[in-house]
């Protein structure tokens, strides 16, 4: 196979010339071959680039995500907490308002006995 690659080469060359389009044709291929090359480790970098990008994005997601929840458990936390401190205001409330009817009941009776005694 080489030597018919030499021989049509030694044939072309002989022909005053005419070598010069199979070498423009060798070049040409060389520079697609090359372009092709360069456009390769674009992709490949790229790819590459994308990938890095993408776990990126995934790694902040999931800080999201467990900022989001933790965020959620605090809100529930305090919901429970203001849920309590109401039920134990109410009682106090309740406990204050029973205070004040007694101690008005007692004015009213002290009110009434000096009323009687005067």
């Amino acid at each position: 196979m080489d030597a018919k690659i030499e021989n049509i080469k030694e044939v072309i060359f002989q022909s005053n010339g005419k070598l010069d389009v199979f070498e423009q044709i060798n070049l040409r291929l060389a520079n697609v071959e090359a372009e092709r090359k360069i456009l390769e480790d674009k992709v490949d970098y790229e790819n590459k680039t994308m990938k890095g990008r993408m776990e990126e994005i995934d790694i902040r997601n999931e800080i999201q995500t467990k900022v989001f929840n933790n965020l959620q458990e605090h809100t529930s936390d305090v919901m429970k907490e203001l849920s309590e401190l109401k039920e134990t205001y109410a009682k106090q409330c309740d406990s204050f308002i029973s205070e004040v009817n007694n101690c008005n009941k007692i004015i009213n009776e002290h009110s009434e006995r000096l009323t009687n005694y005067c």
